[in-house]
């Protein structure tokens, strides 16, 4: 979808407002500020707009002043993060059916090209081709909470496995915070 015609399901937005509020500020006064009615958390369908995402990711960054909010994000967010499709992922029997599960109903989440499965030989990949904002520090929030959220539920299908052969890779250089992936 074109950019101004992309809209973010509020399942995206509860996770930062949540975030915002672990790290003990109002999350909801900076749905305020960034010009989003706090009432929008109740409605299950409410979207907002990529502007309007962006200018509260700035300002969830700036408040908290926490360079990793998005894999804190990532970490403490419930699978209702990906909206329904969450929900019916974590009710698979397989990692490979909850991943088709989060593809087929991806736009739920947001109006964008869902992550992409790609095999390569005994290897799989999966592709995220994010919103793309105009700011790089929302582009990375972005991708660090979603493949955040992509590893916990891949935990939970692969628990007790081995998790040694797990590449992440970013387009984005590596941050002092590192460490913390």
């Amino acid at each position: 979808s074109p950019r101004h015609m992309a809209t973010v399901g509020v399942s995206l937005l509860r996770a930062l407002v949540d975030e915002v509020d672990r790290s003990g500020h109002d999350g909801r006064e900076l749905l305020v500020a960034a010009g989003i009615p706090s009432t929008v958390l109740e409605n299950p369908e409410a979207r907002v707009t990529p502007e309007q995402y962006d200018r509260i990711q700035l300002l969830a960054l700036r408040t908290t002043g926490d360079p990793a909010l998005g894999l804190h994000m990532g970490e403490s967010a419930s699978i209702s993060s990906f909206g329904m499709a969450g929900h019916v992922a974590s009710l698979s029997g397989t990692l490979g059916e909850a991943l088709d599960v989060l593809l087929t109903y991806y736009r739920l989440v947001a109006d964008t090209s869902p992550p992409r499965i790609v095999a390569d030989g005994d290897r799989i990949h999966i592709v995220f081709e994010i919103m793309r904002s105009a700011d790089r520090l929302c582009n990375r929030l972005r991708q660090e909470f979603a493949l955040t959220r992509m590893e916990a539920i891949a935990e939970a299908f692969v628990r007790g496995r081995r998790r040694d052969e797990v590449e992440i890779w970013f387009e984005h250089s590596r941050p002092p915070y590192a460490d913390e992936y």
